[in-house]
């Protein structure tokens, strides 16, 4: 079974609608996409449609932004239900959170002879990321390309950054678990501790209802995905990987091609017939 856990659509920060991502992904002989947009489940119905007609799996997931002690946290989520009420009053609250993060940085933009509405993000309003926002200003030619416009303006610190309330990582593994999707730490890697202070939240985690971490992902090195493997292993935890797929042309060395961490995770047939298994089997048909 050759399955991608970790894929962006449209509905957040990715570039395309989940029938040209299926399709993609069936022409690469891949049997199935988690679909793990950022703090929404927008594409997951769309997504199993398109699944259906293709023969193929759709996990529905998300991929929760948190926060811990300062600390950015993303945790992945498997086998949701995307119809859930209590999910989504949750993903709603912070929703909000966007909505006024994205309001502070238009306005610093406009102060900075910049200006931009929200009616100019069009769909993306639905769902604001500060990518969204970096697609306009190189529309508008106020960059050249979006890595200047987060290197310049958007990134953390910078002339228009501003940030919103997310919930912790803490709260947001016990209330996924407790709605019964299997949690996943995603790109420890990319976490901004030492590693001895990862483990030693990862060991905390897990008594919140912690399911997995995510061992094989683009911006980790072949030490790095072996690393996270042994220590998912030794704490009895599920081992992931995924692309992080945002689009079929990526210049970011943090999201990857369709499949690609497949070859390099010697135990990925093995690992994702362990994670279905934890799956509730209507979240991935």
């Amino acid at each position: 079974m050759r399955v991608d856990f970790h894929i962006h659509t449209s509905a957040s920060d990715g570039t395309l609608e989940p029938a040209s991502i299926f399709s993609m992904a069936k022409g690469l002989n891949l049997d199935g996409l988690a679909i793990t947009d950022h703090d929404t489940v927008g594409a997951v119905a769309a997504s199993k449609k398109i699944a259906k007609e293709l023969d193929m799996l759709c996990i529905s997931g998300l991929e929760l932004s948190c926060n811990e002690d300062g600390t950015s946290i993303h945790v992945l989520a498997y086998g949701v239900d995307y119809n859930s009420q209590k999910l989504l009053s949750y993903l709603s609250h912070y929703r909000n959170g966007k909505l006024l993060r994205l309001n502070n940085i238009l306005n610093k933009l406009s102060i900075l002879g910049l200006p931009i509405t929200a009616d100019e993000l069009g769909a993306d309003i639905k769902n604001p990321n500060r990518v969204h926002i970096a697609k306009v200003m190189v529309r508008k030619n106020y960059v050249k390309n979006k890595r200047q416009a987060f290197n310049e303006y958007l990134g953390e610190g910078k002339k228009a950054y501003s940030t919103y309330e997310k919930p912790s990582a803490s709260d947001g593994i016990k209330f996924l678990s407790e709605i019964g999707a299997i949690t996943v730490i995603a790109h420890p890697s990319l976490i901004k501790l030492p590693r001895e202070e990862i483990i030693t939240q990862i060991t905390k985690w897990k008594t919140l209802g912690l399911g997995g971490i995510e061992a094989y992902h683009p911006s980790h090195s072949c030490s790095e995905n072996a690393f996270w493997h042994s220590i998912a292993r030794s704490n009895g935890l599920l081992v992931t990987g995924g692309s992080d797929f945002h689009c079929n042309i990526t210049t970011s060395e943090n999201h990857g091609y369709l499949g690609q961490m497949l070859p390099m995770w010697p135990s990925a047939k093995q690992d994702t017939d362990t994670i279905l298994q934890f799956i509730k089997e209507e979240a991935y048909l």
